[in-house]
C-alpha cells in the first residue's frame, strides 16, 4: 500500500504530464510505475489508481508508445504486466534525438523549394535551430555516459 508521500508524488506526476506533454492519467500511471517494486497488470494499476481498466489501457499503450514502459509477460500467467524500462531516460534522450533528425530533413527540404524570402528565412531558422539542439543533444549524451561509467548501474 503506498504511502502519503507516494500518493501525492504520483499525482504530480499527473499534473506535469497534463501540463506539458500528455494526459493526467499517463502521468499518474508512470508516477504509480515508479514507485511500484513489482511489475503491474491493468487490473493492478486501475486499483491502486482508482480508475477504470479502459483508462489504463488507453495510457499504457501511449506510454510504452512513448518507450516510457515496457511490456512483459510472466510465465503461468496471461495478463500483460508494465513496468518502467530500464535504461529509460537515456533512451527519452536519444528518441529526442531523432524527432529532431525527422525535423531537420524537414527544414532541409523546404531550403531546397524555390520560395519565397520569408518561407526561406523560417526554413533557414528552423533548420539552425535544430542544428543547434541536435549539437547539444549529442554533447548531452556524451557526457551522460560519461558520468554513468562511474556509478552503479540502476
Amino acid at each position: 500500500m503506498p504511502t502519503e508521500e507516494e500518493i501525492l508524488l504520483v499525482e504530480e506526476f499527473g499534473t506535469i504530464f497534463a501540463q506539458y506533454c500528455s494526459s493526467r492519467s499517463a502521468g499518474r500511471i508512470l508516477g504509480w510505475l515508479m514507485i511500484t517494486e513489482e511489475p503491474q497488470s491493468l487490473d493492478d494499476i486501475a486499483k491502486g489508481l482508482k480508475v477504470s481498466k479502459a483508462t489504463v489501457s488507453n495510457n499504457t499503450r501511449l506510454l510504452e508508445q512513448m518507450g516510457l514502459l515496457r511490456k512483459i509477460g510472466i510465465h503461468g500467467d496471461r495478463k500483460d504486466y508494465y513496468h518502467v524500462a530500464d535504461g529509460v531516460w537515456t533512451s527519452t534522450l536519444a528518441a529526442g534525438l531523432q524527432k529532431l533528425t525527422a525535423m531537420q530533413r524537414l527544414a532541409q527540404t523546404g531550403l531546397k523549394l524555390n520560395a519565397g524570402p520569408k518561407s526561406q528565412t523560417r526554413f533557414a531558422e528552423m533548420n539552425d535551430t535544430i542544428q543547434f539542439l541536435t549539437d547539444g543533444y549529442l554533447k548531452l549524451l556524451a557526457e551522460y555516459q560519461n558520468h554513468r561509467k562511474d556509478k552503479n548501474p540502476y
